[in-house]
Parts: C-alpha cells; structure tokens; sequence
C-alpha cells in the first residue's frame, strides 16, 4: 500500500466530497489534454508510436488513479 500512495500521491487525498470532485475534475482534465496532445503528436511518421505508446500509459495511470480516489472516497482503503 506504501507503493501506491508514493505513485498516486493525489488519489489518496480524496477523503471528503469536494476533494473527491477536484480530484474527478482534474482526471477529467489530464485526459482531454493528454488525448488531444497525444492524438496530434502521433501523427508524426517515424516517432508516432512512441507518443502513442505515452498516451496509453498516461491513460492507464489516469485510470488507476481515479479508481484508486473512488475507493479512498467510499472509505475501502486508506
């Protein structure tokens, strides 16, 4: 459980509504930005892969972390 709160600081501060819906607010940000810079910078020919390959990690991590502050906001882990 260390590991995860030293990888996903902020999913864990989720303890009450209004910082769950911040932390709801900026995944929600993070993965239009990272969609929309990862859908224009994999249109480059020889390097696209890679900005694609970054875009599904920073997607997957957006998606831990989210899952990670629904859980902390029920209150099923600390």
């Amino acid at each position: 459980m260390d590991i995860l709160k030293k990888f996903f600081k902020i999913a864990f501060g989720a303890k009450d509504k209004d910082s769950f819906l911040s932390l709801l607010i900026m995944v929600v940000i993070a993965a239009v930005v990272c969609s929309v810079a990862g859908w224009l910078l994999s249109k480059i020919p020889l390097i696209g892969w890679v900005f694609g390959l970054a875009l599904g990690l920073c997607g997957l991590y957006l998606a831990i972390t989210l899952v990670l502050g629904v859980l902390v906001f029920l209150g099923i882990i600390q």
